[in-house]
Order: C-alpha cells, then structure tokens, then sequence
C-alpha cells in the first residue's frame, strides 16, 4: 500500500506532455525539410522575410497616395479644429461613379452598400455632423497590412514611454 503522492503525478502528466509533442515535431520536420518544392512552400509560410526599411518604405508611400485620395474625396472642413472629412452625400457621389459600369447593381443597391459603408466607416466631427475622417479612412484603407501603421508609429516614436521591461532592455 502507497500512499498518493502530488508530485508523481505531477510528473507523470508533464513527461506524457512532452511524449504527446513528439509526433507534431516529427511530422513540422518532416513536412518543412523533406517535400522538396512543397518544403519550400511551407517554409515560405511559416518564416516571413521581413525587411523593415522596405515595410516603412512601403507603408509611407501607402499613406501619401491615401491621403492624397482622401483630400480629392473630402468635402467637409472644420477650419477651428484643423479637420477634414467626406459627407455621405459626396461619398455616395463618388460610389455612384465607381459602380454605375456594374449592370448588377441599380441605384437603391448601390445607395444601400454606400449607406453599409457610410455607417461603418463614418465617426463625428466636433460639430456632430457624421462624415469619415482622415484617421477613419485610414484605418479601414490599410487594416491588411503586414506592417501596423500604429506599430510603425511606435517604433519611429522617441517620445513615448517605452512599455515593458523587455522593450527597454532590447
């Protein structure tokens, strides 16, 4: 007769962890080391290149040709706060035009997707007048990017707190 014992349990459960990982180590090598073209696929997946300079590069060029867009499209201005946004009416305008080469859509469908838009994308200017913003297109217009434009914000950043203990040491 024995008597329970915590930390044989507590060992027998992290050594069949451990043994339970062995079969998903041994089928990542074997798929990113020895199917040849397909390895080469996989690898390219799972380990990005990522070449900041070029991200930078990239991100900024995207953000002069979006605010250049932005300030052809913009139509509501602000002059007391410095801001600038795109009405409904003039976005519908706008979509009026991109989309009326679509024979799909009449006009209370594309009325009805600038609305969608309108509503998702829009936020109060100081006035209260609903209109999108240079900050809202911004956001929506670069959402897939590999490179955050917040992130690169706080990289180029000198005068923010850095965050944790490892950011400071690193």
């Amino acid at each position: 007769f024995s008597w329970f014992q915590i930390n044989r349990v507590i060992y027998t459960l992290s050594l069949g962890w451990a043994w339970l990982q062995m079969p998903c180590m041994v089928v990542f090598y074997f798929v990113v080391f020895c199917l040849g073209t397909l390895s080469a696929v996989y690898n390219g997946f799972l380990y990005e290149d990522v070449d900041l300079q070029r991200e930078f590069n990239g991100v900024s060029s995207r953000m002069l040709g979006l605010t250049y867009g932005f300030h052809d499209l913009h139509d509501v201005e602000e002059v007391d706060c410095h801001m600038w946004g795109i009405s409904e009416e003039r976005l519908g305008r706008r979509m009026d035009m991109i989309l009326e080469a679509c024979p799909e859509l009449d006009s209370s469908e594309r009325r009805q997707f600038t609305d969608f838009f309108f509503q998702r994308c829009s936020s109060s200017m100081p006035s209260g007048l609903s209109a999108v913003q240079l900050e809202d297109h911004r956001s929506h217009h670069m959402s897939n990017e590999t490179l955050i434009f917040d992130d690169v914000l706080q990289i180029v950043d000198s005068d923010a707190n850095v965050g944790n203990l490892l950011e400071r040491l690193f």
